[in-house]
């Protein structure tokens, strides 16, 4: 398995398996989930071309995994997203992808400034965030229960004496 910063073919393979899998019940739920209902393979295309940074998670038989997303805020925080497809959850996937995709953020973007979200109910995404806050310890965490349906938020930064060595 491996992860990579997307390239345009990447990009342009991902929206055929994402295409592909709005054909099935469970892709539509997928979707419907991460990015909000009524959820179209145009919609999705539109939100990945907008993206700052797009990853791909590849198995070794160059099988797309997952993707994972950044992009700035109007809070000046970055958020970064995450899919895994359905074949390849709860089997560790989805800690992989963001953990490598957070160190690069923090360690080569340099932001400053990251968070993540899930709705209450996505049991997977909280134990990834609250996975990952042991190898890197949260500056905030919080239930936002203006949206709907409630998130939780995670939220980190990254000072720049932290970066120097």
């Amino acid at each position: 398995m491996h992860i990579k910063i997307a390239e345009t073919s990447d990009i342009n393979r991902l929206k055929l398996v994402i295409k592909s899998m709005l054909q099935i019940p469970l892709g539509i739920s997928l979707f419907n989930q991460r990015y909000g209902g009524d959820f179209t393979y145009e919609k999705l295309s539109k939100i990945i071309d907008s993206r700052q940074q797009v990853w791909i998670m590849e198995s070794d038989e160059s099988k797309l995994i997952g993707f994972s997303e950044l992009w700035l805020k109007d809070d000046g925080y970055f958020e970064l997203g995450y899919t895994i497809f359905p074949d390849y959850q709860k089997l560790g996937y989805g800690y992989s992808m963001v953990k490598t995709v957070f160190v690069e953020c923090k360690d080569n973007l340099k932001i400053k400034f990251l968070k993540i979200e899930a709705e209450t109910s996505n049991v997977g995404s909280i134990k990834i965030m609250e996975k990952l806050k042991t190898d890197f310890p949260i500056s905030e965490k919080y239930i936002n229960e203006s949206y709907e349906p409630p998130t939780l938020i995670y939220t980190w930064k990254f000072w720049s004496f932290l970066w120097s060595g």
